[in-house]
Formats: structure tokens, sequence, C-alpha cells
């Protein structure tokens, strides 16, 4: 005689029950663990734009989980800012920008230099004392890549050290 849909639920014993109910509180615990986790994963893409609006170093320096959709909407995201950053930028006289745009969870925030290259964060909402000290760090890079005499300035930053160098100061304050 076939069985009846929901019929061996009440044919379990106490022991299979009990079992059942340990398996699904430990699925319960690793799904707790994993939304734990990827909320402690931090999202942000860092650019440079030229005083042109282009574009010269890109980088997805967060800890979250790489995708390709992800990394296309962040540079759509702080593209989308750069008109906001363009009427603030003369307006005032900080070259540190918090929060000026948001999108979902993620902020953007700008460092505008004297020769008007910003540089472009969209990040997780943070302290603005590690992201202030990172875009001035960057800084100091960016410097040093400007009196090198085979850089033109303007063109794409393509140096490894640069590279290497922008992603641990990401670790180091984001």
């Amino acid at each position: 005689m076939p069985e009846v849909y929901g019929s061996s639920a009440s044919k379990r014993s106490p022991s299979s029950s009990s079992r059942f109910a340990a398996e699904s509180r430990l699925l319960e615990a690793r799904v707790l663990k994993t939304h734990t986790l990827q909320e402690m994963a931090t999202t942000a893409c860092f650019i440079i734009v030229s005083r042109n609006d282009i574009p010269i170093y890109e980088a997805e320096v967060g800890s979250a989980a790489k995708r390709e959709d992800a990394a296309q909407l962040h540079q759509f995201i702080l593209h989308a800012a750069l008109d906001i950053v363009q009427d603030l930028a003369w307006t005032t006289s900080a070259m540190f920008l918090k929060a000026i745009d948001k999108f979902n969870d993620l902020v953007v925030s700008v460092y505008v230099t004297a020769g008007h290259t910003r540089f472009m964060l969209l990040h997780n909402p943070h302290n603005d004392d590690g992201i202030k000290n990172f875009f001035q760090e960057v800084h100091e890079l960016y410097i040093k890549i400007l009196l090198n005499p085979l850089y033109l300035p303007g063109s794409r930053i393509t140096s490894s050290h640069f590279n290497t160098k922008v992603r641990a100061l990401a670790r180091k304050y984001l």
C-alpha cells in the first residue's frame, strides 16, 4: 500500500524527532554564522578620476566576495556621484567630502586634491577618521607617482607597487 505524504512524520520515533530537531538547530546555527560573516565583510570600491573626468585607477578593495555585476554597479554609482562632486568641489575649500551620496547601504566619500583629481570611495558606513587617513595616505602615494618623470599626468596608473600599497592601506583603514 502506498504511503500517504506526511504520514511518515506520525511514525517517527522519539529518537528520530530529537535527531531532526538537533539537525535543524545545527542548520540554523550555520545560516546565522554565514549571515554574520557576510555582515562583517566590507564592500569598498576605490577610484581615482583625473581633472578631465577620466578614471586613471580603479580597485575593488573590500573584503566582500568579488562579483562582476557588483563591480560594474559600484563603478556606475561612483560615476553617477561625479556631478555632485563637481558641484561641491567649487563651493567648499575642504578636501575631504564625506558621505556625498548614498545608495542602499553604501556611501560615497570623496577627497579632492589641489589639482582637482578626485579620489572616490564607495564603502559601507565606517568611521570618518579611518577613511580620511586612507585618502591622505593614498594622496601621498599619488604625489610620488606624479613625481615620477616617466609618468604622464592624466594617464592610467599601472604600477603594481602603487596597487599593492593602496590595497594595504585599505586593509589598514577600511
